[in-house]
């Protein structure tokens, strides 16, 4: 069992994006345990080291998508708003609780290559960041809280159980 999270990305060009408007990524149990597990290290380091403020691991999970990946009037509700709607206001959605219509299915042309990307752990919370393929800036995600990943690992524990 997997859980879809989407994102709202953040660039740090004002100008241009690279179409790296939302990002996904794809948690499994085992990931979230990994990421749940590199937050732990995190938190034994700094308690040695007050000024460490973040740590990075490589990590390509993040897709980042372009805004028509979720703006297609297939996808719009009775009352025209759409999943990209929903992210520009809420920053995340989880598939299964976003009360989009119908599940998103990306097609390749809305993913955008990126390079050096990578985790971004931080004392209660998680991002990804990334360049786009021949750019000279960063895209990075909004953040989803490490309280937010136990709740999603306790729910597919007990997915697993059943």
């Amino acid at each position: 069992m997997h859980r879809r999270v989407w994102l709202k990305a953040y660039c740090s060009n004002e100008h241009y994006n690279a179409d790296c408007d939302f990002a996904f990524v794809d948690l499994t149990p085992e990931y979230v345990d990994r990421i749940l597990k590199y937050h732990a290290a995190f938190e034994k380091a700094q308690r040695e080291f007050r000024d460490l403020d973040q740590m990075d691991f490589w990590d390509p999970s993040a897709v980042f998508v372009s805004y028509s990946a979720l703006s297609g009037d297939e996808l719009a509700d009775e009352g025209g708003r759409t999943p990209a709607d929903d992210l520009y206001d809420h920053e995340m959605a989880i598939d299964e609780e976003s009360g989009w219509s119908k599940p998103i299915e990306v097609k390749e042309e809305h993913c955008q290559r990126t390079e050096i990307d990578q985790l971004v752990i931080r004392h209660d919370c998680v991002k990804w960041t990334a360049y786009p393929k021949h750019c000279d800036f960063v895209v990075d995600t909004a953040s989803i809280s490490i309280e937010e990943l136990r709740r999603l690992a306790a729910e597919m524990s007990v997915s697993a159980k059943q």
